[in-house]
Order: structure tokens, then sequence, then C-alpha cells
């Protein structure tokens, strides 16, 4: 909602007042797969100092937060022009963790697919070498036929 009543055309009645922000955030959703130990910085209007918040360890592409901030704030018409006409912009930031999601949604690392990845090559070898053989049975067989006529 407004922050402040509709009726407020001007920040007279509140003017000087301190009042307290809550800043809550929850999770993130559709993150990069590749990413994790995920946090959320953000700042608000002009405070000196980012709000960093604590890493969330481990790989997830919809991590949870849980953040809990209050800021405090003293109400004037700067502060009511901020809440009324900006944004508070969140960043979130992780790290590379060199891994990707394999089957059924669980991250494997890279050594595990590098193993997936050599078990798929020689099956591959594995269905040539049985397709030729078939290629080649089929033409005996063929030419089999072709001398019964």
């Amino acid at each position: 909602g407004r922050p402040f009543p509709d009726h407020l055309d001007t920040i007279e009645p509140l003017k000087d007042r301190k009042a307290r922000l809550h800043v809550s955030v929850r999770s993130a959703r559709g993150l990069p797969a590749h990413m994790g130990s995920f946090r959320v910085d953000f700042k608000f209007c002009d405070q000196p100092s980012v709000f960093r918040g604590n890493p969330v360890e481990g790989a997830a592409v919809n991590p949870t937060f849980d953040i809990q901030h209050t800021i405090a704030i003293v109400l004037d018409e700067a502060m009511r022009e901020y809440l009324l006409m900006d944004a508070l912009t969140f960043q979130v930031w992780g790290q590379d963790t060199g891994a990707n999601f394999g089957e059924g949604g669980t991250r494997k690392g890279k050594k595990a697919l590098e193993e997936e990845k050599q078990k798929l090559q020689v099956k591959e070898q594995r269905l040539q070498e049985l397709e030729s053989a078939l290629t080649k049975g089929a033409g005996a067989v063929s030419r089999a036929a072709s001398a019964e006529r």
C-alpha cells in the first residue's frame, strides 16, 4: 500500500516524526543453476551503507533468505518524495559453483558429469558396433535370398 494516506497532500502533520521501515526478503526465484551461496544487498534512500544479507550456503535456483531488517527514518518532505516516487532496489549476488543440474534436478559436480559423458560415449560406440553388425547381417541375408531365386 501507499506509505501516506491519500488525504495527506503535505508532510506537515507528520513532519519530523520518527518512523521505522521494515524490509522483509523471503526468497528469490529462477536464479542461475550454476550459481550458489546467494546473498541479497540493498541500499535505502541516502543511507550511507549498503545492507548486506548473510549468504545462503549451497546451491538452489529458488533460495530462501528470510531476511528481516528495520530502518529508522525521519519523516520529512524528501522522505515522502522518496517513498512515493522511488524504488528500493535489491541486488542478488552469488558464486559460480561449477556445477550443473543433472537428471532429476540434482546437482552434479564436474567430475560426475565427465564420468557420465564417458559412459554415454561407450554406449554410443557399442550401438554403432551393433548397427554395423546388423547391417552386415542384413546384407548377408539379402545375398542369400538373391542366390535362392
